[in-house]
């Protein structure tokens, strides 16, 4: 086990949903060691190995994980906060016990981010997808909520290329050969 515990050391209102809460937990013990490690594991994340940090979404929330805190905001309530933080505790934990299995990820971006997605997009803003911009787009394709099928102009000769790209790109997030 390497986290043992945590303390929730700030509770705030998130400042854009007063509803909403954002915390601070102190980590009872040093996962900077397991950070390039959550980062292979874990979809969309933004690594930062200068100041051991990894930044991903659970849900709505948006959790960064530091050495020896964390922070996360777009909470409902501090029940949520815990659940969350126990969540944490444990996927760093199982993470950890199998580091052996895992190959870490020193990519500050996991390989997987909306903006990378969106410049590989045919940048049409067509709508046809649902959305109002291919970024909004690009946005619902790395949070697992829109399909790279949904893409008409992806169809299209011209843009054969990027559609391979694309589901590469993909593919290896998952951990896919390609």
């Amino acid at each position: 086990m390497l986290l043992r515990g945590f303390t929730i050391t700030s509770v705030l209102p998130t400042p854009r949903d007063p509803g909403r809460i954002r915390i601070t937990a102190g980590l009872s013990d040093d996962v900077g060691v397991i950070l390039p490690y959550l980062n292979a594991v874990f979809p969309r994340t933004n690594y930062d190995p200068e100041n051991m940090s990894l930044t991903f979404k659970k849900g709505d929330r948006v959790v960064t994980l530091y050495s020896r805190t964390c922070a996360i905001g777009w909470l409902s309530d501090e029940e949520d906060a815990l659940q969350t933080m126990n969540w944490i505790k444990d996927f760093v934990n199982e993470t950890y016990e199998n580091k052996d299995k895992i190959i870490p990820c020193y990519d500050s971006t996991g390989g997987l981010n909306a903006l990378k997605v969106n410049s590989m997009l045919p940048g049409t803003n067509c709508k046809q997808c649902g959305e109002m911009t291919c970024l909004a787009f690009a946005i619902g394709l790395v949070d697992g909520e829109q399909r790279l099928e949904k893409c008409a102009p992806l169809s299209e000769p011209e843009f054969a290329e990027r559609k391979r790209s694309l589901e590469g790109l993909f593919a290896r997030a998952r951990g896919v050969a390609t």
